[in-house]
């Protein structure tokens, strides 16, 4: 056989149309990074951090119909939480060291978020793997746009973050994640997780993994005299697991002209014996113009750290969103009190963070 004869066969082979072999799938993800300034009283520093809001990710994602109203898919995808925002503290390394920390739910700084397979139809979806459970999400119902610079969980930002004495201006070993946090359900770990079909507006799913740990969210996003409202209310039990479970939920009112609300009530109910049920309290208030957001809330939380403990956060955030690139620019601030820890009569300074940053997504 010639050369041209050749080149002829081998082109025709190539042109036969082949079966599908695997699903077909699609890959996603951002990057956000952002610079805080942080201040503790005594102390300052200048750190360049990951979000922990909104963490720098890639994903991969594919589906394929199996016939008979039934579709398989699988969600791959991992994560970057080096220097996170949460964990920096002051004059701690940058880029590194104590900032490398592991995400909830992922093996390292960089590591697996979501290894999943799952099949749904009229009956619902069912998910396998690692994922987010049932409940994960009750507590971040939020159409306010400025999340990325203020987020549900009041210790986003400086949660490592240690408070000072204020008649002696040295470090104690009160945190800001300690004393204030927001109850959601329990993330991303390895479970098996069912989604229910829709009934109108609301979605309801639920969760088992080790431990007999389980948990279960109701969703529901609907349209409301003009504007949208965002409600989901769930409860976690890892009793067996971390010796705690939470239950609670939030809600999100847009309204048409751009102004919304959120509010925000949790509680978590610990095994050990002598411990107060703890709560957190949320509320924002925000407002929407064109490509803009802008927000206010206030957080308070009450026996987290300690029977007698009181704690609370005050945020301010304004996010820029540029559409076409998938560009996001946001700043915000956040002021973290401890006024009592339950144990003593400690006066803490408080602990102020200033964050700029950035969110660059692709598809």
């Amino acid at each position: 056989m010639n050369k041209k004869a050749l080149a002829v066969a081998i082109s025709s082979a190539l042109a036969v149309p082949m079966a599908a072999q695997a699903v077909s799938f699609s890959l996603s993800g951002n990057v956000s990074r952002a610079i805080m300034f942080s201040d503790d009283g005594e102390a300052s520093n200048i750190a360049f951090v990951g979000n922990t809001a909104s963490n720098s990710k890639f994903r991969l994602t594919g589906s394929e119909d199996m016939g008979n109203g039934t579709t398989a898919g699988f969600h791959l995808e991992w994560a970057s939480a080096t220097n996170s925002n949460d964990y920096v503290t002051i004059k701690s390394n940058s880029g590194g060291g104590a900032g490398d920390v592991p995400l909830a739910g992922m093996q390292g700084a960089f590591g697996i978020r979501r290894n999943e397979v799952w099949f749904s139809g009229d009956w619902g979806k069912l998910s396998l793997g690692q994922g987010p459970t049932g409940s994960d999400g009750f507590a971040d119902a939020d159409l306010s746009g400025a999340w990325l610079g203020d987020f549900s969980c009041p210790a986003s930002w400086g949660g490592a973050m240690r408070y000072r004495n204020s008649a002696t201006g040295a470090s104690t070993g009160e945190s800001v994640f300690g004393n204030a946090t927001y109850f959601d359900g329990v993330g991303r770990t390895s479970r098996l997780r069912y989604d229910a079909p829709s009934f109108g507006p609301l979605t309801l799913s639920v969760s088992a993994d080790g431990n007999e740990a389980w948990g279960g969210k109701g969703y529901v996003w609907t349209s409301l005299g003009g504007g949208d409202l965002s409600l989901a209310f769930g409860y976690s039990d890892y009793d067996n697991r971390s010796g705690r479970s939470d239950y609670g939920g939030s809600a999100s009112l847009l309204m048409s002209q751009g102004t919304n609300i959120t509010l925000g009530l949790q509680y978590r109910d610990f095994v050990a014996t002598g411990r107060d049920t703890a709560q957190h309290f949320y509320v924002k208030l925000g407002h929407r113009w064109g490509n803009n957001a802008a927000s206010i809330s206030y957080g308070d939380n009450d026996d987290v750290g300690a029977n007698g403990s009181e704690a609370n956060t005050i945020g301010l955030s304004f996010v820029h969103s540029i559409p076409k690139p998938g560009v996001e620019l946001y700043a915000s601030y956040h002021n973290n009190s401890l006024d009592d820890d339950g144990a003593t009569n400690t006066s803490y300074e408080d602990i102020n963070v200033f964050g700029i940053g950035t969110r660059v997504s692709f598809q």
